[in-house]
């Protein structure tokens, strides 16, 4: 009887096992779908507009973060700005 039950045991830990692997490769699979899809899109916004990475960082971080913390993410940003405002 105890052999049966530690049988069932191993059993149900290699079932869980390749359970959570499987469903941890399709959730991989899904991000990866996600960020091909919105890679030309985002293509869009930030080439065609003329937003550069600065700006389109330093918006999307002003709804995380506030704005006295912004130009602490985008300062490593502004020497690869083009223009003489920029120059260091």
């Amino acid at each position: 009887m105890a052999d049966e039950i530690a049988l069932q045991a191993v059993f149900a830990v290699a079932i869980q096992k390749f359970a959570v692997q499987q469903a941890g490769a399709a959730l991989n699979d899904v991000l990866i779908a996600l960020q091909d899809a919105t890679r030309p899109d985002s293509a869009m916004v930030f080439g065609h507009l003329g937003v550069g990475a600065a700006v389109g960082l330093s918006k999307a971080a002003n709804v995380f973060v506030g704005m006295v913390e912004v130009p602490l993410l985008v300062k490593p940003y502004l020497a690869h700005v083009p223009g003489p405002c920029f120059a260091g």
